[in-house]
């Protein structure tokens, strides 16, 4: 990010805009500054496998990098609906690896949500919370929240778990290390609400603002280890090795809007609803 908001706010040409017509500007003018960025870093990857190769140049589609769009949300009406396919009513083990990129949150904002089982960012004063809810009745819940504050314009790796029915089932890690974990209870409350990434429901959206990627769901429990490995070095990898891998929206890479393409075993491609594919990925 190029500008910071109290630089931004305080040009003479839109502070005296509307807060929500200055977010958007503010929004629109770091995007475009991201995009360069992400420009100059292709660019900068393949001049390096050139120059690697004695000066020839490489077949762009078998040495371009693995990851290089991403999903842009307002924060107002944009989500991605998956469907209510029986593969993604996950009853009993559950685990969510996702990407995501945000700085503005004045309200709820969910990254993804099954109705009863959910991540999503909260504000508080002086900063934020990351929630991990799992519902095991329509009204009951238990829930893991990090007070940290992960909505600082930085990317961030989340991988939420929930094993039923054991002691410390429930956990949540951020950037390959576990930072929260509860007690968990026998199983998930199932809905016929679709699974959405950025946003709560249709009619009640509660909508992310900023970037989602590589949105990964797994019908078993992904181990420390195995966040680790996802994690990487904080740039994504592919995740078709999982066998447990359900569903694996990519968010960009190899999608044509409006439809967003499931990668893994459970054919829940995705219909994109406001989200803008960009180039702006973890690097």
């Amino acid at each position: 990010m190029i500008l910071d908001w109290r630089t931004y706010v305080l040009r003479s040409d839109i502070r005296n805009l509307p807060l929500e017509e200055q977010r958007r500007q503010f929004l629109k003018e770091q995007l475009y500054y991201d995009n360069l960025l992400s420009e100059q870093r292709q660019l900068q990857y393949q001049l390096s496998q050139i120059q690697s190769q004695g000066g020839r140049t490489l077949n762009p589609n078998l040495n371009s990098p693995f990851n290089t769009r991403s999903l842009l949300f307002d924060g107002i009406d944009d989500y991605v609906d998956c469907g209510n396919d029986s593969s993604l009513n996950l009853s009993s083990n559950v685990s969510v690896s996702l990407w995501f990129k945000g700085s503005n949150v004045s309200d709820f904002q969910y990254l993804f949500s099954k109705l009863y089982y959910r991540l999503l960012i909260k504000p508080v004063l002086g900063g934020t919370q990351l929630i991990w809810e799992v519902y095991y009745t329509a009204s009951q819940l238990t829930k893991v929240t990090l007070f940290t504050n992960f909505a600082d314009g930085n990317w961030h790796h989340v991988v939420a778990t929930y094993e039923s029915g054991v002691s410390l089932g429930q956990k949540l890690y951020v950037d390959g290390q576990l930072l929260g974990e509860i007690n968990s209870q026998s199983q998930i409350y199932t809905s016929s609400i679709p699974f959405l990434i950025g946003a709560k429901q249709t009619t009640s959206i509660q909508g992310f603002e900023g970037l989602i990627d590589e949105v990964g769901l797994f019908n078993t429990i992904l181990s420390a280890s195995d966040v680790t490995a996802i994690y990487g070095s904080g740039v994504p990898t592919s995740l078709s090795s999982y066998s447990s891998l359900v569903s694996w929206w990519r968010c960009g890479d190899g999608d044509t809007a409006p439809t967003l393409t499931d990668n893994g075993s459970g054919g829940n491609n995705g219909t994109i609803n406001g989200a803008t594919i960009v180039e702006d990925v973890p690097s």
